[in-house]
């Protein structure tokens, strides 16, 4: 298990999902106070002691996703007021963790071989909020302005692709939707043309065994 400089522990497996605060609770809750929950207070130790032992990075590119707050660690990587909050909470300095959180975020979303709820930080319960929510803070963090990653690029270009394949997913319906399906009254409306039809041929066969009954009498 990885110790921090100051000898912490850091777990390298996510806290149980009994701890897990509701998403709707945690968008209340000042950011200084979100950054000291276990699950995610948990992440970003581990973040911290990842950009000292960069050799950690294999073991958490296999790993599934920490069950922290990722649209926190978004924000505090991104550089919004939030980052301050949470630092103090920490008590490291802003620059620090950020550095740590570009390098975290590095390696935990954008692993080889990752699906697109991955590379947007969504877990399989995450709705259509969080993944507006994530993506515009992914694109926040990848565009920010003393990035140096040349990577940075190509990394937009996986988020806009996941995000992408995600919302195809939630609209089935949608999609369906372009082909109307029969109604009722539709089928009433075919029921009442059948018949139509079939009397119209019956008075052509009437019409034309007449004229040729007419015809045998020239």
């Amino acid at each position: 298990m990885p110790a921090t400089a100051t000898g912490q522990e850091v777990p390298s497996q996510p806290t149980s999902a009994r701890h897990r605060i509701p998403a709707t609770i945690l968008e209340q809750i000042p950011p200084k106070a979100r950054a000291l929950q276990p699950a995610t207070a948990a992440a970003l130790r581990q973040a911290v002691s990842l950009y000292a032992q960069p050799r950690l990075a294999s073991s958490l590119r296999h790993a599934p996703l920490p069950d922290a707050d990722l649209a926190l660690l978004l924000q505090c990587a991104a550089g919004t007021p939030a980052l301050s909050d949470v630092a103090d909470a920490m008590q490291l300095p802003a620059l620090a963790l950020r550095q740590a959180l570009d390098f975290y975020l590095e390696q935990v979303l954008f692993a080889p071989g990752g699906d697109a709820r991955r590379v947007l930080g969504l877990r399989d319960t995450s709705d259509g909020e969080a993944l507006r929510t994530h993506a515009r803070l992914l694109r926040m963090w990848l565009t920010r302005a003393d990035r140096n990653d040349p990577l940075g690029n190509l990394r937009l270009v996986q988020v806009q692709r996941a995000e992408r394949a995600l919302h195809h997913r939630r609209r089935p319906a949608t999609r369906q939707s372009a082909v109307r399906p029969r109604s009722a009254a539709d089928g009433a409306l075919m029921a009442s043309i059948v018949p139509s039809r079939a009397l119209m041929l019956a008075l052509i066969s009437l019409l034309l065994a007449g004229g040729l009954l007419w015809l045998s009498h020239l």
